[in-house]
């Protein structure tokens, strides 16, 4: 029994980002659609916005995102937890919002992000690292 739990924690470990992992500044690089339902032009739209986005992460769980459609840059702060899910909480034009991406993949210098949206499918967005 103890066995299965102490092998049970050190599998749940292996599947744990640390900020350290994240930190420094990423540049979306590529995005990429699977919302059948939506116009292509709201897509375009979408993905030219995200490919002018730049992420600063920091150690101590303090991120600014910078972008051609933001007029200053945006920050709050960011937890990973343990099923790989990255969650920013942020105020923008006075309100409260929050964001999550499962982290796909993250080695290095590359990230994949990969984000449902309720009704409408997933985004998932290839970033690297500066």
């Amino acid at each position: 029994m103890y066995v299965l739990i102490i092998t049970a924690l050190i599998f749940a470990g292996f599947s744990y980002y640390h900020p350290h992992e994240i930190s420094g500044t990423w540049h979306i690089k590529k995005m990429i659609a699977y919302m059948p339902y939506l116009s292509p032009d709201l897509i375009k739209a979408a993905e030219e916005e995200a490919l002018s986005s730049v992420y600063s992460f920091q150690s101590d769980t303090v991120f600014q995102m910078h972008s051609n459609y933001v007029s200053t840059p945006e920050g709050g702060t960011y937890q990973i937890i343990s099923d790989k899910t990255l969650k920013m909480t942020y105020r923008s034009h006075g309100k409260q919002n929050r964001e999550e991406y499962q982290i796909v993949y993250l080695k290095n210098d590359s990230m994949v992000w990969r984000q449902t949206i309720v009704d409408f499918g997933s985004v998932e967005m290839v970033l690297k690292r500066e």
